[in-house]
């Protein structure tokens, strides 16, 4: 009876002496009873549900414990144990009375306990910590980059293809689906063209897909999706103009009236590879003996749909245009190194 009373002494002892832990004030150790409780991952704050965080735990007890009271049982609702993949795990205390364990967080946020147990009832005690599993972006649980397979930098010509590439940080997520939602005018042929896709992570954690870019210069957007866990990004892919190599001008007549004569110009312009970015401005010009003249109408905007301009050249009344020389028509744009390409007609006064 009086041995019994002494191990009763030494675990209160315990109690008031927080198994020679101090309890601090972000939660990361608590004590309870006879023993105590650490959580070794920084300020337990600032935790987010992305699957990948391992808080490394220990327990620990008086080191003079009898042997069936070393067993520590680990249990949380916040994830996973390493050691044994489930949400409980059984550690023996070493010489010392320390139990050690890790444990992985969850996907979802919320409020969640990790808790310690020794001892067996009546004499079975316990202390928990609480903690908090904030909401995730999706770059917190993957890395994403893109490759260019045919331009660079990335042109906005209906042809150039991107590679995709989302890398998950946890293997955990090998064959879950990936969707992806391309907007601005992005496409993925091996859906049909169309501007969503759903993709498998592979065995080693990594999500691909192709996407080909349109003839629209702006800003892509895609966004990235997962259901389990409910987590998505928008990224920002970003094209510049695919110039033309080459332009063409073809009028409906090649002549025109001194004075307010109209003339149909159609101008094509294209590339070696690909198409030429909707909405490029080409210029124009008019003249005689090297004098400006005329006017040209509507602005001079190429359409990616059509794959031409159409515009309307007119002579306004001027005494100084002459009869028996031509009029130079001329267009000019920048290629894509810079470069200036022209092409010219000449317009017969009648």
């Amino acid at each position: 009876m009086r041995n019994l009373t002494l191990l009763y002494l030494v675990i209160i002892g315990l109690v008031y002496s927080n198994c020679g832990i101090d309890e601090d004030d972000d939660n990361t150790t608590k004590c309870n009873r006879a023993i105590c409780l650490t959580a070794d991952v920084g300020a337990l704050s600032t935790l987010s549900a992305n699957g990948v965080i391992i808080i490394n735990l220990n327990a620990q007890i008086a080191k003079n414990s009898d042997d069936d009271k070393r067993t520590i049982s680990f249990s949380t609702s916040a994830g996973t144990f390493v050691g044994s993949g489930q949400n409980t795990e059984t550690v023996l205390a070493d010489e010392l009375g320390y139990a050690y364990a890790q444990m992985k967080v969850g996907y979802i946020p919320g409020d969640y306990y990790i808790k310690a147990t020794v001892g067996a009832a009546p004499n079975l005690y316990d202390t928990t910590i609480y903690i908090t599993l904030k909401p995730i972006d999706i770059e917190d649980a993957f890395e994403f980059s893109y490759l260019n397979l045919q331009s660079n930098p990335l042109r906005a010509d209906a042809f150039s293809q991107i590679q995709i590439l989302v890398k998950a940080k946890d293997l955990n997520f090998i064959g879950k689906k990936l969707s992806l939602l391309a907007g601005g005018g992005g496409v993925f042929p091996s859906n049909n063209n169309t501007n969503t896709i759903e993709v498998l992570f592979d065995g080693g954690g990594l999500a691909t897909a192709l996407m080909k870019v349109g003839q629209v210069v702006n800003d892509y957007w895609l966004t990235i999706k997962i259901d389990d866990p409910n987590i998505s990004s928008v990224q920002t892919i970003k094209l510049e103009r695919a110039n033309p190599e080459f332009v063409k001008l073809d009028p409906a007549v090649d002549t025109i009236a001194q004075h307010n004569g109209t003339v149909s110009i159609t101008i094509y312009l294209g590339r070696g590879v690909g198409k030429v970015s909707d909405q490029s401005i080409i210029n124009m010009e008019a003249t005689q003996l090297g004098v400006p003249l005329g006017s040209f109408s509507p602005p001079i905007l190429f359409s990616g749909i059509d794959e031409r301009a159409v515009v309307t050249f007119k002579t306004s009344y001027s005494g100084q245009i002459l009869m028996n020389e031509p009029i130079i028509i001329k267009a000019s744009m920048l290629n894509d190194t810079g470069a200036t390409i022209t092409d010219s007609i000449l317009l017969h006064i009648q």
